[in-house]
């Protein structure tokens, strides 16, 4: 199959298609206004036997508008050239290839021409209008030889890995003011737990005092109820006369593993038999659980009268000492039972109640 060609005369700015004129032993192409072989500087174009949606051959240099969904968002507009490698590709904007492999077996709805790189440049001008990022990036990073096949592939480009971590300025303020957010909704957080915190401690504190004087308070109350105890059981025991005390203290109690002997031989005293004869449910009742000795009212004996002189004539008061001598110290005066007083023979002296 004889290829169909078409060339561009750069210097009258035309568009030509050959038409193919056979000899013997050659194959010639003939164009509007000149021949295959002359010197004008003109670039031929080859066609590619595909047509296009609308039935329109296609050649190199033409400008191709694709309808494919799986391309990337600027890769709708490219043109055509040829390359001994990847034969018939559509190059994109920064040098992508479409390889003819992928869009020659698309479907052909898929593309239509829509002019050429020579008569209608700006169709690309206009498509391959860039962003100023994508000028500065263009600019920085060199990209060639990308295939295109998909938009995951496009989308591990070169280009796209270089520039990965970028964000223009709107995107950047907005992700500083979203993190600028975080951080305070954060330090809010902290705070609030550190509030916590404190009042935790505080409480803790407090529930320790709490315990402290709970335990203080117990060791009180211990004791209280220890002394109570004592005062109950001194209470229940039975009160005797000292006397008897001493009685029982000689002849002991059961529990001391003694035998005792209530006989007469041994209550030699007979005011013994007679408290005993009258007290016989307390005297038993103190052999059996033990008892307490009364405690005699004691008395100070004051003279009534200061009939004395010399070294007693400016006191105040004289008092009776152990050994019944006056003395003018309280302190030194001697502390009388009733009974002693009874047996005092001579005196006439005034009882004063210890109190103390």
């Amino acid at each position: 199959m004889i290829p169909k060609l078409r060339a561009w005369d750069k210097q009258d700015e035309r568009m030509s298609y050959g038409e193919v004129e056979y000899f013997d032993d050659s194959i010639n192409y003939r164009f509007d206004h000149f021949c295959t072989g002359a010197d004008e500087d003109v670039e031929f174009m080859q066609s590619t036997g595909i047509k296009d949606k609308n039935g329109v051959e296609i050649y190199e240099g033409d400008i191709l508008k694709l309808h494919a969904i799986f391309l990337a968002p600027n890769d709708k507009i490219g043109y055509l050239e040829y390359s001994p490698k990847y034969g018939y590709s559509i190059i994109f904007e920064g040098n992508r290839l479409y390889r003819q492999e992928y869009w020659a077996s698309t479907n052909k709805l898929n593309y239509e021409v829509i002019g050429n790189i020579y008569e209608n440049p700006e169709l690309l001008r206009e498509d391959r209008k860039m962003t100023k990022f994508e000028e500065e990036l263009f600019n920085k990073v060199k990209v060639t030889n990308i295939e295109l096949t998909t938009e995951a592939e496009y989308k591990k480009s070169t280009l796209i890995n270089h520039f990965k971590n970028w964000h223009s300025d709107e995107e950047f303020q907005a992700e500083i003011k979203k993190l600028t957010d975080q951080l305070i909704t954060r330090n809010d957080e902290l705070i609030s737990s550190n509030y916590e915190i404190e009042s935790l401690k505080s409480q803790l504190i407090s529930r320790e005092k709490q315990v402290m004087e709970l335990k203080e308070a117990d060791k009180a109350q211990g004791k209280e109820i220890i002394d109570l105890k004592s005062q109950l059981q001194q209470q229940a025991l039975p009160v005797v006369p000292d006397f008897i005390g001493k009685l029982i203290n000689t002849f002991g109690a059961p529990e001391d593993g003694k035998h005792i002997n209530y006989s007469a031989n041994y209550l030699e005293i007979q005011k013994e038999l007679d408290w005993i004869d009258n007290h016989q449910k307390t005297w038993l009742t103190a052999l059996l659980i033990g008892f307490r000795v009364e405690k005699p009212q004691l008395f100070y004996l004051k003279a009534k009268e200061l009939l004395v002189v010399g070294d007693y004539d400016h006191v105040e008061d004289l008092w009776l000492d152990c050994n019944k001598n006056f003395t003018p110290k309280k302190q030194d005066a001697h502390k009388f039972t009733q009974q002693e007083i009874d047996s005092m023979q001579t005196g006439s002296y005034e009882k004063i109640e210890v109190t103390e």
